[in-house]
């Protein structure tokens, strides 16, 4: 059993990672300064296809109010595009541009290649154990 301060050097550590990771999002340009995850939103959309503003809030587990912003800004950058909604004539469907398709392929392309660097100097028993491991802390803090 780990003790009080080997959990709490787990904690820092695991902030630092999350710091880093954001660091690095920025760099790829897959994350923008203020935290904000402009490739998890155009990925979110690539995969369940277009969506309208209030279910991309509730999958991504924001508010509304902080999507709409987001695709406002991503429609002027012209990676999103607003499409008619056949249930629903006053919430638009979000779906990707040709352009958004391009820039969210390259996006993924470039963490996949940073995240191959990094598991290629861990073993397939240490990720699976750090993925438990990880899980477990992370149910646990969800419950309390």
């Amino acid at each position: 059993m780990l003790s009080p301060d080997q959990m709490k050097e787990l904690v820092v550590l695991i902030n630092k990672m999350r710091n880093l990771l954001q660091q690095r999002a920025v760099e790829l340009g897959t994350m923008k300064k203020g935290g904000e995850s402009y490739w998890g939103l155009l990925r979110l959309i690539q995969d369940q296809g277009p969506l309208p503003i209030p279910e991309l809030a509730r999958l991504r587990g924001v508010s509304r109010q902080r999507i709409q912003r987001l695709v406002d800004e991503y429609l002027s950058l012209g990676d999103l595009k607003l499409l008619e909604n056949p249930s629903h004539k006053r919430s638009k469907l979000v779906a990707l541009t040709d352009q958004g398709v391009r820039n969210t392929q390259a996006m993924s392309k470039a963490i996949d290649e940073g995240l191959l660097r990094i598991q290629k100097s861990l073993s397939s028993d240490d990720l699976s154990i750090t993925l438990k491991t990880l899980n477990t802390i992370n149910s646990l803090l969800v419950e309390t």
